[in-house]
């Protein structure tokens, strides 16, 4: 039973509950500066994602025609690069399927050289997605150390 100066069971349990309110309210606020701040952060990362369905062999052929842009990089020119990195042959059917495959999802275009040969190049979009990678492997081998 309340006394005169003492609160009922009832308002104790309301000013309780109040208190608990503004105590979810305040951690939600803490929650959400916080999702706030981890999503500015990610923002700020670079996003492998738009090379994540290509194999390791596709992204390499990407690495190889951007090193060798300075020249005409046809097929034999790629695949020689390749075999130099690789340290062993490539075959010239793994190597054709692949380039036409990134052809087909606009990572490359090819230009002709002559009435046979074709120098790819890579996009402006495929450029971008191949540094914003290259970032995202740097990052994660920064988080090793």
């Amino acid at each position: 039973m309340a006394t005169k100066n003492q609160p009922s069971d009832s308002a104790r349990h309301d000013e309780n509950r109040t208190e608990d309110d503004r105590n979810r309210h305040e951690d939600g606020e803490k929650r959400a500066e916080a999702d706030e701040t981890r999503a500015e952060e990610d923002r700020s990362r670079p996003d492998p994602e738009p090379l994540a369905g290509l194999i390791g062999f596709e992204r390499d052929l990407l690495f190889t025609v951007a090193r060798l842009e300075g020249s005409n990089p046809h097929g034999v020119a790629v695949r020689e690069e390749l075999e130099a990195h690789y340290g062993e042959e490539i075959n010239q059917g793994r190597l054709y399927q692949n380039l036409r495959s990134l052809v087909d999802a606009d990572h490359i275009h090819t230009l002709p050289l002559d009435g046979r040969t074709k120098v790819y190049r890579l996009t402006d979009r495929t450029r971008e997605e191949l540094a914003a990678h290259l970032d995202w492997q740097r990052e994660c081998l920064a988080d090793d150390e």
